[in-house]
């Protein structure tokens, strides 16, 4: 990642794993907003019922949380 600079961030996190539903006293978000200590947007969002490629087929997984970068070369 040298030559590329991060211009977005996108958090999804499973809405089971609130901290309302899941008896956490802090939300997941908190610990990315730590790592990333605002050096770039980032946008969080719950959602239910994730899908991945596993083995070669869709599963649909539960209590995952995805961070995902988005990137531009450097100048």
């Amino acid at each position: 990642m040298a030559n590329r600079r991060i211009i977005f961030g996108l958090y999804i996190n499973c809405s089971g794993r609130a901290a309302a539903y899941s008896n956490n006293t802090d939300e997941d978000i908190r610990y990315v907003q730590e790592a990333i200590d605002g050096e770039f947007p980032l946008m969080g969002i719950y959602e239910a019922g994730e899908l991945a490629m596993i083995g070669g087929e869709l599963q649909v997984l539960d209590w995952t949380g995805l961070f995902c970068l988005f990137s531009e070369a450097k100048d």
